[in-house]
């Protein structure tokens, strides 16, 4: 959020463009249904646990429907990642602005007391998280 929702205001007027739109909807695009997948996973798994405890039997299938619908913007993010990892990279070379924004809003990250955390970590992280999920699983 600190990163795509400024681009995307700022991307709507020529006075104040960092980078255009189509280059922020290629990088965060898909970030919102991730985001609404991963805040779902929690409810499902404390369904399922207090199935489990209350003995009832019919909490696997249920679960495997939910992981399927939970698992889909990762599916539909992960194959992109390549593109949106370039495009960050050229725009970083590319961009005076879009650097300085970077650097700007990794400072102020940290100051929130976020650590410094650069975009690139965040487009990554979806990926690191399927791994995650698996180790959860097994």
């Amino acid at each position: 959020q600190s990163y795509a929702i400024p681009l995307r205001q700022f991307s709507k007027s020529s006075s104040t463009r960092i980078i255009n739109k189509y280059e922020v909807t290629l990088m965060f695009g898909k970030f919102e249904y991730i985001i609404k997948a991963n805040q779902s996973l929690l409810p499902v798994l404390e369904k399922c646990l207090k199935s489990l405890i209350e003995g009832q039997n019919d909490w696997l299938d249920w679960l495997c429907e939910q992981l399927e619908k939970i698992q889909k913007p990762y599916c539909d993010y992960l194959p992109g990642y390549d593109l949106i990892k370039d495009t960050e990279q050229r725009l970083l070379k590319k961009s005076k602005g879009f650097h300085q924004f970077c650097e700007r809003t990794k400072e102020a990250m940290y100051d929130d007391g976020m650590g410094r955390v650069g975009l690139r970590e965040l487009l990554m992280e979806p990926d690191q998280r399927v791994t995650c999920y698996i180790l959860i699983f097994k």
